[in-house]
Order: structure tokens, then C-alpha cells, then sequence
């Protein structure tokens, strides 16, 4: 049925594909979709799936669909999840679009977006992911930092890299600035559900890893071209940490077991220590000690370089102490840990 829709002013095929899921977001979402529909590429479809909101975002994306047939729009009769509503977005995809891209109905892309990944894809056939650096915002939009600065020790350098070990340790990868090619993926890696359902706040982290370590090469482009949203509800912030680390502990401890190659299993194990250990710290200094003792005990566990700070931290999490003084004793620890270059 969508054979039919116009690009570039005629009828033929999207050669992107834009997933934008929404739910509640009807204050930021004309941003969202006017930095979508002001792209200098385009040849591309917006698929906007609305999960039932108490707002006016129905009203909202009709002004713009009537205004501009790429946008094609559907409605879930109840709730659902973010990410299943990215994997019916998915897959409603035009069966012949070349790439999708996701966008957050609370973020903006930059004009230039699509038109300079879809050229690094173009230019580097070897490459699977073509993805950007971001700036993250305030609700008002005003820009906090750039997305690289939060992981300056594993941001590959610009241009084609492979940069899988660097992947285990931090997600480099922006979500929203990421352009996939759907031909060069589904070779090394084609499930049926796209995104991981189980994993609602880290489902594009196992898939980045899943595609990569099935010896996918990605692009690297450094200029800041999206504008994500740092609010109450956002996923990043840190208000929601714990879900996300106890989400990640799950990735490497079962949705990458059996999956990834024999050489690189020291690594996984190395990664989970890594999340097991931030997970119990968090726990700590969130006052709940009985579950960080479980994460550091796991941790002590399977750790193989005796690292002193998780230790330590074992230690604080048993002392019958309130919780603002056993997560003062930690911070103090961690920072000895740390002065010792033991951490």
C-alpha cells in the first residue's frame, strides 16, 4: 500500500526509513518531526507508531501528515512499551528502503543528518553502521554537553573502525544518530524481533553488540548532529541507572553467552565484572544493601584481577550501618581504591 507514497516530489521508494515511536511526548514532538521532515536528504518515510497518550499527539502528527505524505502513522490499540513499539515500527518499514534510522519523539536531528550518513554508508561498503555524536540537551533545549564526552576512552576515532572491545565496556554508539543498512545487517544477523523486548532500556546496546560481534564495521562520524533530551521521563538519566545497569549485567551474562566467539570471552566475562561491580556501587550509595551485596558478591566472584575497590565495597555493604554513612564510607573508599590505581 505504500508503494504508492511520494519522495523527492515523485512516486517511488524511501531509501531511508525513519522509526519514531511515541508515547506522551506531545510537548516535544513537533521538534521531532520538523527536524525529521527538514532533512536536505529526502528520500524518506517517518513511521510514527502511537501508543494511546493522554495528549493531543493523534491531532498533532495528522497537521503534519496532511502536509507531507512521507509520514506514515498507526496507532496501538493499548499499551505498549517503547521498545515493542520500535519493533512494530520496524516492521512497517517500505520492503524496499535501503537503511533505517531511529529518532526519539523527544530529540531533533540536525538538517544534515541523514544526508551525511547515508553518503558514509554509501562511500564504505564494507560498513554496517554509519552513527554520529550528539548533543544532549535540557528540556528547554539548551546544550549540557556532546555524547562523546561521556565516553572519551572508547569513542572510536572518526571515519571506518571496528571497535568491538571498546563496544563491551561503554555504548559509543548514539541510539538516534545511528543509520543501519538493512541488507549489510541482515547478513551477519537477522532476527525476528529486532529489538530485544525483554531489554527495555538498553534493546539497541544488545543489538550494537550482537551485529559487531558477527564482524560488523561502523563509521564513525564526529560532528554533533542530534539534539537528545535530558527530562523525568528520558531513559538516560540518572534516576533510572540501576534498571539500566541491571538490564546491561543481563546482556553479558545471558543474552551474549553462547554468543560470542572464544576469544573474546575473557572480555564478556571482564564486562560483566564491570556492570556487576557499578550495579552493587549504586545500591550502596541508593541505600539498599542487601541487593548491592548480592552484585559485589557475584562480582568478587568472577573478577580475576582482585580488584580492591569491589572488595572494599563487599565489606561496606554487610556493615549494619545507616545508609548515608555506609555510602559515605564507600565514597571515601573509592577514592583510596582509585589513589592506589587499584580500582
Amino acid at each position: 500500500m505504500r508503494r504508492g507514497r511520494r519522495f523527492l516530489g515523485g512516486t517511488g521508494t524511501p531509501r531511508v526509513s525513519v522509526l519514531m515511536p511515541t508515547y506522551n511526548f506531545a510537548e516535544f514532538l513537533p521538534q521531532a518531526i520538523e527536524g525529521v521532515l527538514a532533512q536536505t536528504m529526502r528520500a524518506f518515510e517517518l513511521i510514527i507508531g502511537h501508543t494511546p497518550s493522554a495528549d493531543n499527539t493523534a491531532e498533532i502528527v495528522a497537521y503534519y501528515q496532511r502536509r507531507d505524505p512521507r509520514i506514515v502513522y498507526f496507532r496501538n490499540a493499548a499499551y505498549i512499551p517503547a521498545v515493542a513499539n520500535f519493533n512494530r515500527c520496524y516492521r512497517r518499514m517500505h520492503p524496499e528502503s535501503r537503511y533505517w534510522i531511529m529518532c526519539g519523539s523527544d530529540d531533533r536531528w540536525a538538517p544534515t543528518l541523514l544526508e551525511k550518513l547515508v553518503a558514509a554508508l554509501e562511500a564504505h561498503p564494507e560498513v554496517t553502521i554509519a552513527h554520529c555524536d550528539g548533543y544532549r540537551v535540557d528540556v528547554q533545549g539548551r546544550v549540557i554537553n556532546k555524547y562523546s564526552d561521556l565516553y572519551p576512552e572508547t569513542t572510536p576515532p572518526p571515519g571506518v573502525h571496528r571497535n568491538v572491545r571498546e563496544l563491551f565496556f561503554a555504548n559509543y554508539i548514539l541510539a538516534f544518530g545511528a543509520l543501519v543498512h538493512r541488507d549489510r545487517m541482515a547478513r551477519l544477523y537477522d532476527p525476528e524481533v529486532v529489538f530485544d523486548p525483554e531489554l527495555t532500556m538498553t534493546p539497541e546496546y544488545a543489538l550494537w553488540l550482537r551485529v559487531f560481534l558477527r564482524g560488523a564495521y561502523g563509521y564513525y562520524l564526529p560532528e554533533p548532529l542530534v539534539y537528545y533530551r535530558k527530562h523525568p521521563k528520558a531513559h538516560v538519566i540518572q534516576a533510572h541507572v540501576i534498571p539500566r545497569l541491571q538490564q546491561e549485567v543481563r546482556i553479558f551474562k545471558e543474552k551474549l553467552a553462547g554468543f560470542c566467539p572464544s576469544e573474546l570471552e575473557p572480555l564478556r566475562q571482564e564486562a560483566l565484572v564491570v556492570r556487576l561491580a557499578h550495579l552493587g556501587f549504586e545500591l550502596l550509595v541508593a541505600g539498599r544493601p542487601r541487593e548491592a551485596t548480592q552484585a559485589l558478591e557475584e562480582a568478587c566472584a568472577r573478577d580475576t584481577r582482585g580488584r580492591l575497590d569491589i572488595r572494599v565495597a563487599r565489606r561496606i555493604a554487610r556493615l549494619p550501618l545507616p545508609a548515608r554513612v555506609r555510602s559515605a564510607f564507600w565514597r571515601t573508599a573509592l577514592v583510596g581504591a582509585r589513589v592506589l590505581h587499584r580500582a
